[in-house]
């Protein structure tokens, strides 16, 4: 029965991925901004969103994706969308020196608490916790360690 909830949000999370990559591939600016998404009907009036999950998509020819993250019920295979993260990879680096604050941040700090669980807070301030984490993950990916997330990270986290 696990195996078939794991299926389903599986296949709801590829569909949400699917459909905000249209969604997100109409708009016209992929300027630094949060766009919450409120869900009228709770997928699960009982449902026990215990997890966070920070799902990235494609990038598009302009360096354009998005970040979406989800509340997730593992018992019961249920997830919803709670914000869209909006990123262009090309123009936003993220890092000192460069943003280290806001909703880029808070989309780096989730991707890498999904991807490596680096147990940072999403707080949207890039700090020493975030960077070394950003090195770490770097370091797992065989890019250049330079703490700084620019394309080359941006690509990795999104995959």
């Amino acid at each position: 029965m696990k195996s078939l909830k794991l299926v389903s949000l599986t296949t709801a999370i590829s569909l949400l991925v699917l459909s905000t990559t249209a969604f997100a591939q109409d708009r016209t600016s992929y300027t630094n901004k949060v766009v919450n998404t409120t869900i009228s009907t709770v997928i699960h009036p009982s449902a026990n969103y215990s997890e966070v999950m920070f799902v990235g998509s494609s990038v598009d020819s302009n360096g354009n994706a998005h970040v979406t993250k989800l509340l997730v019920d593992p018992e019961e295979g249920l997830s919803k969308v709670v914000a869209t993260y909006y990123v262009n990879i090309f123009n936003e680096y993220v890092g000192y020196g460069h943003i280290t604050g806001g909703s880029d941040v808070i989309a780096v700090q989730g991707l890498l608490n999904t991807k490596i669980n680096a147990g940072l807070t999403t707080d949207g301030s890039f700090g020493s916790l975030t960077y070394n984490a950003v090195k770490s993950f770097q370091a797992s990916k065989g890019l250049s360690q330079d703490g700084v997330v620019g394309p080359n990270t941006w690509r990795a986290l999104l995959q």
